[in-house]
């Protein structure tokens, strides 16, 4: 074999083998691509926008709970075909293209409210030191068109979290803590607070706030004011199932 042919054959081997890392390096690349989680909720810019629209509706609407979510005029006007309103109908021209935004991106979307009232026990006529909290489940309403009901899970399963964060809420006004985030199967969820803005919401809210949990199970209370956590709005987010 002459020097020439020697030549020829170590330089196909290393071309080989450069070849051969490329090649490797390549499906490593597109293995870690492939596997980049995909968004488990949407933009949080969007989601604030449609917060800001539902918190608004509690200074708005003349009845209560979440048929300030789900009364109302529509857009475009809808029938009202029984007292049972089971969806979010958009008032305006904002709230339309906030729905409209989730539903383009494919989220499926609901809407849960939970109210809490704390008050003094009362034993035959006399106020106890001991107080009552009783937490008001309210079952969810679709956002999104193309959402049915049954989809949505069972208001009493966020129960555990909720509770969490009217405390995560209550002991911060910061806007840095105005989120609280947890998953349960393919839904994300994002709790958000209804807080008493002036001195009207205390006409009903007139109970006491709980502000802290104590380490042996107990509470602390004090009279409900302003800015204090009336209720929680929990956003519940899917991306759409595509048969």
């Amino acid at each position: 074999m002459t020097k020439s042919n020697i030549k020829v054959i170590i330089v196909a081997a290393w071309l080989v083998f450069i070849s051969g890392i490329c090649i490797q390096r390549s499906t490593q690349v597109n293995g870690q691509t492939s596997r980049e989680p995909a968004p488990h909720k949407p933009d949080m810019r969007l989601i604030d926008r449609f917060d800001n629209a539902i918190n608004a509706r509690f200074l708005t609407q003349p009845s209560f709970g979440m048929g300030r979510i789900v009364s109302g005029m529509t857009i475009p006007p809808e029938k009202l075909r029984s007292g049972h309103l089971s969806h979010f109908s958009p008032q305006t021209e904002s709230e339309l293209a906030t729905v409209k935004a989730f539903s383009d991106e494919g989220w499926d979307v609901g809407i849960y409210l939970y109210g809490r009232r704390s008050e003094p026990k009362v034993v035959n006529g006399k106020t106890k030191d001991k107080f009552s909290i009783r937490y008001r489940i309210n079952q969810p309403v679709t956002v999104t068109a193309t959402l049915k009901e049954r989809d949505l899970q069972d208001a009493s399963d966020m129960v555990k979290d909720v509770k969490e964060a009217f405390l995560v809420f209550q002991n911060s006004a910061s806007d840095a803590h105005q989120n609280y985030e947890f998953d349960r199967g393919d839904w994300s969820y994002v709790a958000r607070p209804v807080r008493a803005a002036n001195q009207s919401c205390l006409q009903c809210h007139n109970d006491y706030a709980v502000i802290d949990k104590l380490q042996d199970g107990r509470f602390k209370f004090r009279k409900r004011a302003v800015g204090d956590v009336n209720g929680i709005l929990l956003y519940a987010f899917r991306k759409r199932h595509i048969n």
